[in-house]
């Protein structure tokens, strides 16, 4: 299977009906809603089945899909990025670096109710980049380890995938907290 599979059941079911709410409620946020939705798909398929994409271009569909989110959440939901931009030419696999973001709605921020956060950090360290996604997690959650985090296929495949392309040259930490969990990549490339 692609590593397209996946997603596309994502994108049918959750920002299909987001896009059909809009759209019945001709809202201003359709057409940019509808040109998001255009760029993620482009993305998954001219990209997903390269080698590697460069990280500017990984981070730009990263965005996409958060913005595509955003129309679920509103102003319920914060989102605070801090990327090196001088990471933007180097080159990674593809959708190496989406799952975290999909497991910080999934797991976290897509199961409050309330305010919601999301915090999106990419840095230079060396000759490695540091990616570190936090996310809220609802109040009152038990969150007893890495396995309640990671329950469905995305972590698991990340993982597969981390193996076969950076053998020896990743080291992936996940840390759950009271009102938070933090997942860290650190990929030397």
């Amino acid at each position: 299977r692609s590593t397209l599979f996946p997603y596309t059941t994502l994108f049918r079911s959750r920002t299909g009906n987001n896009l059909y709410g809009l759209a019945l409620s001709s809202s201003s946020n359709t057409a940019d809603s509808i040109m998001r939705l255009s760029k993620i798909m482009e993305y998954m398929l001219y990209n997903s089945e390269k080698d590697q994409v460069s990280i500017g271009l990984e981070m730009q569909y990263i965005s996409d899909y958060i913005g595509l989110e955003k129309l679920r959440y509103g102003n319920r939901l914060q989102v605070s990025w801090d990327i090196d931009d001088r990471l933007n030419d180097k080159f990674i696999s593809p959708l190496l670096l989406f799952p975290f973001i999909e497991n910080a709605f999934k797991h976290g921020s897509g199961k409050e109710e309330g305010d919601t956060w999301i915090s999106v950090s990419l840095q230079k360290e060396d000759s490695a980049i540091v990616y570190v996604v936090v996310n809220s997690i609802p109040q009152g959650s038990k969150v007893n380890s890495t396995t309640d985090h990671a329950r469905g296929y995305g972590l698991q495949n990340l993982q597969k995938r981390l193996n076969l392309a950076y053998p020896g040259k990743y080291k992936l930490e996940q840390t759950p907290g009271e009102s938070s969990y933090m997942s860290v990549l650190r990929l030397d490339i």
